[in-house]
């Protein structure tokens, strides 16, 4: 016997005594109407000091950290694209597009251009 549940000994039973919670009972729970008005006005009072919290110090700490790592890690990536020579334009995976380097080539050959007509305009 468990707490009162149960067979006091399982001897002749057929069984090895143990016992099962009901897990198909269902609890029936009282409408906030049949609780009472103070404890509304508790839950009211609960979730008014809930909703004005003062943000937790540990976390705005942490997100002021986060911040600045992430800021330092944008300049360690541009300082290594710059390394590399990797510009500001790049998008990963584009090397597998097949008019890529025609449209790179057409770049540069139209600020070629655009550079010896711009040392054209200063000589004359």
């Amino acid at each position: 016997m468990y707490n009162g549940i149960g067979l006091t000994t399982p001897r002749g039973s057929g069984t090895n005594g143990y016992v099962q919670r009901n897990l198909s009972s269902l609890r029936v729970k009282r409408p906030r109407d049949e609780r009472g008005g103070e404890r509304d006005e508790k839950d009211r009072e609960r979730l008014e000091s809930q909703l004005n919290r003062q943000p937790n110090a540990d976390i705005l700490e942490h997100q002021r950290k986060r911040q600045l790592e992430v800021k330092s890690n944008q300049q360690k990536n541009d300082r290594l694209r710059a390394a590399f020579g990797i510009s500001s334009d790049y998008v990963d995976g584009s090397s597998f597009h097949a008019d890529r380097k025609e449209k790179e080539k057409e770049k540069r050959e139209q600020e070629r251009l655009e550079r010896e007509r711009l040392q054209q305009q200063k000589y004359t």
